[in-house]
């Protein structure tokens, strides 16, 4: 019997697109098939105001917000491949490793192979990794976006898998980020809290909220250095430390504080290249600027403090050092 994966998705009708049909409105914004829409309205997987919405016809309307439930039929376990992993920190019960930019931690729509999740079990082996968080993530306590490097730890069986998920409930998780982000931030020690929320309009977005549908979220940041060509050209970097893990979070939170990361492509604002050469090496920098640098937990076998910290990438050092030539 197939086995499926289940995604919930919080799109609100915008109001050029009032007035049309519903099936063919979701598709649009969700970038599926209208045929899986159908399904889903067939299924009852589709509502507006907590009441269920079955017909493919209707017409939508403005400010309007839908939730559906997407299903992806998932045809096996991930396979094993391997791949070059630089792991830091191995035992029997766990692992922390130094995860590369532009690799995806697990498999899921459009990433089926080449994943961590994938080289995780060519190196631990079938088996030997947790399935707390289910067959498609084993293993996988938290994760990082493709795009972004760093520090991530993996958990080799269920009971230290759930000990770590506490205590990232409990917020006793060290984790620190370097953020490259545009701008002279100020003040250069300060805190983010604002709730984060799936973007009603960009289901692969993030935003912040004052609202109910948030979920809390609370960075603190210090700035590190200010880098500016002629004064021209400001950017800054500053050390994020985060106290809950949300999707996106610092991404979000640095673009509500007016400062997005240099590079975000979901974030990040559009800029000129122009003529400076240190805003040649920013607009050019091919992905997000964030580095989870650092890394601490208790082990929840030994019982002792681990603390990890990993050196910024070469791609990512080479920008600062070019910042700082410019500067």
């Amino acid at each position: 019997m197939p086995s499926f994966s289940s995604n919930t998705h919080t799109v609100q009708v915008s109001a050029e697109d009032s007035g049309m049909r519903l099936d063919q409105w979701l598709a649009q914004a969700l970038g599926v098939s209208r045929n899986k829409v159908q399904k889903a309205l067939r299924d009852g997987r589709v509502s507006c105001g907590g009441a269920a919405v079955e017909k493919a016809k209707h017409s939508v309307l403005d400010q309007e917000i839908y939730e559906i439930c997407l299903t992806e039929e998932i045809t096996g376990r991930a396979e094993a491949q391997p791949m070059p992993l630089n792991i830091v920190y191995e035992d029997e019960d766990l692992l922390v490793l130094d995860k590369p930019a532009g690799l995806v931690v697990h498999p899921g729509a459009g990433n089926r192979d080449q994943t961590l999740v994938n080289g995780l079990l060519a190196h631990c082996g079938t088996g030997k990794l947790s399935g707390a968080n289910g067959a498609e993530r084993p293993g996988i306590v938290h994760r990082l976006d493709k795009d972004t490097s760093g520090l991530l730890v993996v958990a080799k069986n269920d009971a230290v898998h759930l000990a770590l998920q506490q205590q990232f409930q409990k917020r006793t998780i060290q984790r620190r980020y370097l953020a490259l982000v545009w701008g002279m931030i100020a003040p250069p020690v300060g805190q983010i809290e604002r709730g984060i929320m799936r973007h009603p309009r960009h289901p692969q977005k993030m935003m912040t909220t004052t609202g109910p549908k948030g979920r809390y979220a609370l960075t603190h940041y210090r700035l590190i250095k200010h880098y500016s060509e002629n004064a021209t050209v400001p950017c800054s970097l500053i050390e994020c430390r985060l106290e809950t893990g949300r999707t996106h979070q610092i991404r979000v939170h640095c673009l509500d504080l007016g400062h997005p990361l240099v590079g975000d492509p979901l974030y990040g604002r559009k800029r000129g290249v122009g003529k400076s050469q240190m805003r040649q090496h920013l607009v050019t920098f091919p992905r997000q600027a964030l580095h989870a640098k650092t890394l601490g937990f208790m082990h929840p076998i030994q019982q002792k403090e681990m603390f990890f910290e990993a050196e910024l990438p070469e791609d990512y050092a080479h920008l600062l050092q070019s910042l700082a030539d410019f500067s």
